[in-house]
C-alpha cells in the first residue's frame, strides 16, 4: 500500500456541504455553522503550535529512558521525508 504525499491547501467549506445531500436544511445549517466556527483549521497550513514552553528535570536517581526509533518501511520513506521538508 502507498501512502499519497499531502497536499495542503485551503479547503473550500461550501463544497463539504454538499456532500452532506442526506441531512435535512436544519442539519446543513449546523454543520457549516460548525465549520465556520473552526474555519482556520482548513486553512491549509500546518502552522505552528502555540503553548508555554515545557521544562522538563530528570531526577538525579533515575536513568533516562530510551528506545528504538519505529522504523519506516522503505515504500514510506520518501512520503515521510517530503513531509517532514
Amino acid at each position: 500500500m502507498k501512502i499519497l504525499d499531502a497536499k495542503y491547501k485551503k479547503s473550500h467549506l461550501d463544497a463539504y456541504q454538499k456532500l452532506f445531500f442526506h441531512l435535512d436544511t436544519k442539519q446543513k445549517g449546523n454543520f457549516k455553522s460548525l465549520l465556520l466556527k473552526y474555519e482556520p483549521l482548513f486553512n491549509g497550513s500546518l502552522s505552528n503550535w502555540k503553548t508555554d514552553p515545557v521544562d522538563e528535570q530528570l531526577k538525579l536517581d533515575e536513568m533516562p529512558f530510551h528506545l528504538s526509533p519505529f522504523p519506516v518501511p522503505k515504500i514510506h520513506e520518501e512520503t515521510l521525508k517530503n513531509e517532514i521538508q
